[in-house]
């Protein structure tokens, strides 16, 4: 009988879109159809109309009229988990007999209807989440993270991206959680890493970069605040803002140019992306919790120096201390770290560091390690 390399590849979104969660589904299906995988390319997001509608009436209902601080979420009800079962058991039916494996990119669902292994890989689950904001499980939300458990402890094998959301996963659902030692850069830029010319660019850069949404918002402004010092002790360094428009902050200064959502999966969005990350001086993300972790180890693969919040995972996997920028804490004055990692004598020592630290975080390599692993657990055989 042939060997099965048929893998049902399920994403929240369209794998074979660039926009689908920051590139991910769609470089880790590429480095498996490069191994010779064929992959059936399923989208489990929630049903557009249905998710519109539900989360306008549930954000009226609870945060315009009971004036609560969140709100349900159609991506969590009860409702999205029953079509999305249907259509895995369709599925499990219709593919059974030539594939060799469900891989999820989500801890929300298996296919509890296949003969075939059920492979969980993702960042965070819910409950990890909440628990770092460090607030209440909502009344509404315990039905949710109860699935998600069972979800969790039900599949063959669990993968984690970051090594302190393993253990933290690993204790709250007492199970194994896989972590490979190792994490991936998202990039899809078109030319070559030439490092010496990287570096000559950024010699007389005057670009402070940050990278983040809506959620970001209190860093950013933060590092405005850092950067006005600057300026006032004659640098005249400006702030350039990658995923947001200037109405999301009307009063910023001239200085801060807003860029927008860049969509990499555009040409035009994709080359302005990294114009901008590859004559950046510094990338520099200070938000308490949240630093996006994958624009920061893409620009570092990029040679750009980065000043951002100690959180756990980085520090974990880089140390708590680091040679290609700085950490700033709620204690340290961001104006100084900034200015130190920007006018160091060793600045291109830093920018090399940079590069040297996560030179081998490729899809390529992760997907060989991802692998590897599933044969060693007896999940595929090729």
């Amino acid at each position: 009988m042939p060997l099965l390399k048929c893998i049902n590849f399920y994403s929240c979104g369209d794998s074979n879109k660039l926009t689908t969660w920051s590139n991910v589904p769609y470089l880790f299906a590429r480095e498996l159809e490069k191994r010779g995988y064929k992959l059936n390319r399923i989208n489990i997001e929630p049903c557009p109309i249905l998710n519109r509608w539900y989360n306008r009436i549930s954000y009226l209902v609870f945060q315009r009229i009971l004036k609560k601080d969140a709100c349900p979420v159609f991506a969590r009800s009860w409702m999205h988990r029953a079509i999305i079962h249907s259509k895995l058991r369709k599925i499990a039916r219709r593919t059974d007999s030539d594939s060799c494996l469900n891989l999820f990119l989500s801890y929300l669902f298996y296919n509890k209807y296949s003969s075939r292994p059920s492979v969980l890989w993702c960042d965070w689950s819910d409950a990890i989440v909440i628990q770092r904001l460090g607030r209440e499980v909502k009344k509404y939300e315990k039905r949710h993270l109860r699935h998600e458990s069972a979800v969790i402890k039900a599949a063959d094998a669990v993968f984690s991206m970051f090594p302190m959301c393993r253990s933290k996963m690993e204790a709250m659902y007492d199970r194994e959680i896989i972590y490979l030692g190792r994490n991936v850069i998202n990039t899809v830029y078109d030319g070559a890493v030439d490092l010496p010319h990287i570096m000559q660019e950024r010699v007389h850069s005057d670009s402070v970069l940050f990278i983040g949404n809506h959620r970001y918002l209190s860093g950013l402004q933060k590092l405005i605040d850092a950067v006005s010092v600057i300026r006032e002790k004659g640098l005249a360094y400006h702030v350039d803002v990658i995923g947001m428009e200037r109405s999301i902050m009307p009063s910023a200064p001239e200085w801060v140019h807003f860029h927008g959502y860049l969509d990499k999966g555009i040409t035009a969005g994709r080359q302005e992306y990294y114009r901008l990350l590859l004559t950046a001086k510094v990338l520099v993300n200070p938000t308490a919790g949240w630093a996006g972790y994958s624009s920061i180890v893409e620009a570092m693969f990029y040679a750009t120096p980065v000043v951002l919040y100690p959180f756990d995972d980085f520090k974990e996997e880089f140390g708590d201390t680091i040679d290609f920028g700085a950490y700033c804490g709620a204690a340290d004055n961001l104006p100084d770290v900034i200015t130190h990692v920007i006018s160091a004598a060793d600045y291109a020592q830093l920018a090399r560091n940079a590069h040297e630290a996560v030179k081998d975080y490729t899809w390529s390599q992760y997907v060989d390690a991802f692998l590897s692993k599933l044969r060693k657990l007896d999940l595929i055989h090729d």
